[in-house]
């Protein structure tokens, strides 16, 4: 397998958001090898759209990469109803403006606790602990770091969501 890289573009905050959380869920995910290897290089850009209507056609794009399994990461962003394109050198003269820092996530990520690593952040006797663990995990295996953030643990569906994330100083 080699590398892949991929555009998406979007108009809104909102959209940019949804792009966000998505490719945080699909590097969530446990079964890469049915929905393409981790997602990386992550960047915004101001974008000088195309004309035909099944391209890109908004004035910003979302551009990452993976070192496999193309065809999965392209069904999972379109089942998820995404127009994702591969990003191909026709794209780069109509790249404007790139923001190569790395892209905070949304204030928004999910954790399913099926993985034990992860199910043991959870300090039911203390709050303050869960939270402290939670910002520790980011930090030491996602390479994110928060100031604050609030979490609910739902029991029922072993899931765990964080919300409210503070990126500042990120």
């Amino acid at each position: 397998m080699g590398w892949q890289s991929y555009a998406i573009g979007y108009e809104t905050n909102e959209e940019f958001n949804n792009i966000m959380k998505t490719i945080l869920e699909h590097n969530n995910e446990r079964n890469q090898d049915i929905i393409g290897e981790e997602l990386i290089g992550v960047v915004k850009a101001s974008f000088k759209p195309y004309k035909q209507t099944w391209n890109i056609t908004n004035n910003k794009v979302v551009l990452f990469g993976n070192g496999g399994g193309r065809s999965y990461t392209f069904d999972y962003f379109q089942n998820k109803g995404f127009k994702i394109r591969p990003y191909d050198s026709g794209m780069k003269r109509r790249i404007t403006k790139v923001n190569e820092i790395p892209i905070p996530p949304p204030n928004y990520m999910f954790f399913n606790l099926e993985n034990k690593e992860v199910f043991d952040l959870i300090d039911m006797s203390d709050n303050a602990a869960t939270e402290h663990n939670i910002v520790m995990y980011l930090e030491e295996e996602k390479n994110l770091r928060a100031r604050s953030l609030e979490w609910k643990f739902d029991k029922d569906n072993d899931y765990l969501e964080v919300y409210n994330i503070d990126w500042s100083g990120f």
